[in-house]
């Protein structure tokens, strides 16, 4: 059993090395030199970039480390040892990968398809290495963080909370550069978004995850109070032991049930989680049943 868990650690380490090194290809290929600044921690560290010529890599060290302990201190073990690294990962991997490139990329950038090109392709390559982060089990901070600090002190649901950070950044970069270049960063924005699920969930909408723990109390309130996801509680009783258990059925988007197994895992690792498929869901917080039929 101990083989198998450090074996299952080392893979772990090794696809959030190899995520971080397959996102900073994209921000230093392509989203660095056409000054796409797509959200986040590492949109910030390209608008410095070009504001001041600080080394991109150092800056997403800088920005995150800090947003990091905040959320250490608020979430508590949420956010541990994984995360860190990966954080790290990728400032170390975006400054050696700068070193060799200085930051040039691979076009020239003589007409708007360029940044067409990288928009598209910077977005699909960094949303290639944060899914395989998020298949490792951890993330690489940022303004995830912030996010979730901002949904747990308001009212605002965690999607809107992420809108409005990353959307910030976004509009700083179509202050600092252009209306154009902020476009292009939706554009690499959306497609990094459907490039993380693929990668961690396939190409279903959400998952339905079931979940049965001796636990129950504190998988429930990390679900609530951490990362703002709803369920519904069942009762149940094992068909063998007739003990009664209290089951948690939760449906989750797809690019957020690496939050939910990480929480699980964290809290009880002899849990019994069920995660199956849901390629439509009707009701709050997805689509509105009214809108269902409705002609076009």
């Amino acid at each position: 059993m101990y083989k198998v868990a450090v074996r299952r650690q080392v893979e772990e380490y090794l696809l959030i090395t190899a995520g971080s090194i397959i996102t900073a290809l994209g921000l230093v290929l392509f989203l660095t030199p056409a000054k796409i600044a797509a959200g986040g921690v590492s949109g910030l560290a390209v608008i410095i970039f070009h504001l001041t010529g600080f080394d991109p890599g150092y800056a997403i060290i800088l920005l995150s480390l800090p947003i990091f302990f905040v959320g250490i201190k608020i979430f508590g073990r949420q956010y541990g040892l994984k995360s860190l690294y990966g954080t790290i990962a990728l400032s170390a991997a975006v400054t050696l990968l700068g070193a060799v490139t200085g930051y040039e990329g691979l076009l020239d950038y003589s007409d708007k398809t360029d940044l067409l090109l990288s928009a598209l392709f910077g977005g699909v390559i960094v949303g290639s290495g944060l899914g395989i982060v998020m298949k490792g089990g951890s993330n690489t901070g940022g303004t995830d963080i912030l996010a979730q600090i901002l949904h747990h002190y308001s009212s605002l649901p965690l999607g809107t909370s992420l809108f409005i950070v990353d959307g910030t950044v976004i509009a700083a970069a179509a202050a600092v550069f252009s209306i154009e270049a902020a476009l292009f960063a939706v554009i690499t924005v959306f497609s990094t978004g459907q490039v993380i699920n693929l990668i961690t969930s396939g190409a279903n909408y959400a998952k339905l995850a079931y979940i049965i723990s001796d636990r129950y109390d504190e998988i429930r309130d990390m679900l609530l109070n951490d990362i703002g996801l709803g369920g519904t509680q069942v009762d149940a009783s094992g068909m063998y032991t007739h003990d009664k258990k209290r089951l948690i059925m939760t449906v989750v988007r797809n690019r957020r049930i690496s939050q939910v197994t990480n929480i699980v895992k964290s809290v009880d690792p002899n849990a019994f989680m069920i995660i199956t498929n849901a390629s439509e869901v009707l009701g709050e917080g997805f689509m509105p049943i009214e809108s269902v039929g409705k002609k076009f």
